[in-house]
């Protein structure tokens, strides 16, 4: 019964998918969005404008460098009935917070791609940037909140990995404890039995049927030694 009462194993912290597993999940809509981009330019009869190809596929691996914060925030404050009303409004701050970084990174890598144009100023800049941001505002919305589901399925399923674990261990303490106390109770008996019929044998004087038990009951003995 100790294995019973015993310390439960403490419970692993959730692990966080790695960037390299993040950044290849990303890689797909970033290579889609390319070939969209290249595609649509010869369907036109245009040359494609390899800068503009670039900058749609790079521009979604952006959201490889956003995802690790968002999850990290939401295996922190996880969506749940006891004060969901404040959770959900945090996580909507978190969403604009998010949508807002996307644009800035875009504005940013569209100024490493195309270089800033003659008579560009910090003005001109903060006002493409707000356009961006109501731009993305909706699309970008939507991914977090799909990487907020990701990261609670994914927190789900260890959960329910752990319990099962747990359930098993705890079957398998159980089944021994119970083992233990068959043998408890069935040990005693059993030796006295076996004793009492090899003493009424000597009295006999049947030594080679008390002999031949006896190398039973030392057979029987090791195997349960064994086991």
């Amino acid at each position: 019964m100790a294995a019973l009462t015993g310390a439960q194993p403490s419970r692993r912290r959730r692990q966080l998918p790695r960037l390299p597993l993040i950044f290849a999940a990303w890689l797909v809509p970033a290579l889609l969005s390319a070939f969209d981009n290249y595609m649509q330019s010869r369907l036109s009869n245009e040359r494609p404008e390899w800068r503009w190809v670039l900058f749609n596929g790079v521009d979604w691996l952006l959201y490889a460098v956003l995802t690790p914060g968002v999850f990290r925030i939401s295996r922190r404050y996880p969506l749940q009935r006891k004060g969901g009303g404040r959770r959900i409004a945090l996580h909507i701050g978190c969403a604009l917070g998010m949508c807002v970084a996307w644009a800035t990174l875009g504005q940013l890598l569209r100024l490493a791609i195309f270089h800033p144009p003659a008579g560009f100023t910090v003005m001109k800049f903060w006002r493409a940037l707000e356009g961006w941001i109501f731009t993305t505002l909706p699309f970008g919305t939507a991914v977090y909140f799909a990487l907020v589901g990701i990261e609670h399925a994914l927190a789900y399923m260890a959960k329910a990995r752990e319990r099962e674990t747990q359930a098993v261990r705890l079957t398998a303490q159980l089944a021994e404890a119970r083992l233990g106390a068959l043998r408890m109770q069935l040990n005693p008996h059993f030796l006295f039995n076996s004793l009492n019929a090899i003493t009424v044998l000597v009295r006999d004087q049947n030594t080679a049927a008390a002999s031949r038990m006896l190398e039973l009951l030392s057979d029987v003995l090791r195997l349960v030694l064994r086991a």
